[in-house]
């Protein structure tokens, strides 16, 4: 156990010591003066925790298909890229996405077994009808982890949600090589998760499509080991970023914006805004996350009371999508009267 001790002792000073590194030779910082990072930051944060979160999952003792680790690099390496400037345009890195989540979806046969609706699931017999959609789904997933990923803890936290109620449930057991590496890859992430708290590092998108593909993946995989799992618990642990880029795309279509710009429209930044605005918190944006993660909370937890009931699953999937579109219809008013102020 002590040398356990001692190697997780060794990773935080590295960890702080690669954070101060990338400060001195300024790589990595996330603030561009962008119009959406104005609204919760102005501050030139190293954005390393993609490498901190791709390290957690290399070293954390994890029985997985040795070929996701080698796209999960291929992910990383897109999102690093995009945080480097490198690849700015948003069709570029979506085309990029697309090719490789489906070569990856491909390569190892992952497929959607089920979704319970007899016409769809007719489709879905269809091998590359079910990569193809499977590929859609880990899309919507990549990008809406980053839609939300404008308050600080909101996306790692969201995803050390998820995955401490599967664990909860004992449906990742088999996951960790020793309950050791379990502890050790929590324990981990959760540093990671209290740095950015504190506004000391950020994910990136080398970090947001880390976490989101690796925990996409675990969930596709749990609903093809055990089918009596309903595919709507699923859909309810990931509802958040999947519906925050539908919800984006429907209402910049009737705005007439492009989708693929960024706003300080997303609910997260309309929470931000009525704290800040509203009641002059301080630490209105890690607050914001930590809201919007209590109610992700609270929701995964009613629905983990039973995970194979399709009609329970899907009755929680659609009061999450009620309370979001009032919620953002209140919020969004409140803003427009203070900024007509």
């Amino acid at each position: 156990m002590e040398i356990y001790q001692t190697i997780i002792f060794f990773l935080f000073l590295i960890v702080l010591s690669l954070r101060n590194i990338f400060i001195k030779k300024k790589l990595l910082l996330s603030y561009t003066g962008s119009k959406h990072q104005k609204f919760t930051t102005n501050k030139a944060v190293p954005t390393v925790g993609g490498i901190l979160i791709l390290i957690a999952i290399l070293f954390g003792g994890l029985n997985l298909n040795i070929l996701f680790f080698y796209f999960l690099f291929l992910i990383f390496f897109i999102g690093i890229l995009s945080d480097l400037n490198f690849l700015k345009s948003p069709s570029a890195r979506f085309f990029f996405q697309f090719v490789i989540l489906f070569v990856f979806i491909f390569t190892i046969n992952l497929h959607i077994p089920s979704l319970r609706i007899s016409i769809i699931d007719l489709f879905l017999q269809n091998k590359i009808v079910n990569y193809f959609f499977l590929t859609i789904c880990f899309m919507i997933l990549l990008n809406g982890s980053n839609f939300i990923d404008g308050c600080n803890t909101l996306s790692l936290g969201f995803y050390l949600i998820i995955l401490i109620i599967l664990y909860r449930l004992g449906l990742i057991d088999n996951l960790f090589v020793d309950a050791i590496f379990f502890y050790f890859f929590f324990l981990f992430l959760f540093f990671i998760l209290v740095l950015n708290l504190f506004q000391k590092i950020f994910l990136g998108e080398s970090g947001v499509y880390v976490i989101a593909f690796f925990t996409g993946y675990i969930l596709v995989n749990l609903t093809i080991e055990n089918q009596k799992i309903s595919p709507y618990f699923i859909a309810n642990l990931l509802w958040y970023p999947s519906f925050e880029v539908l919800y984006s795309i429907i209402r910049k279509a009737f705005g007439k914006k492009t989708p693929f710009q960024p706003d300080t429209s997303h609910l997260h930044h309309l929470v931000f805004f009525f704290l800040k605005k509203k009641f002059k918190i301080g630490f209105s944006n890690s607050l914001s996350a930590i809201i919007i993660n209590f109610y992700n909370l609270v929701m995964m937890l009613y629905a983990s009371k039973n995970i194979s009931n399709t009609t329970f699953q899907s009755t929680i999937i659609l009061c999450n999508i009620i309370i979001y579109c009032l919620i953002y219809k209140v919020l969004a008013k409140v803003k427009k009267k203070q900024i007509s102020k």
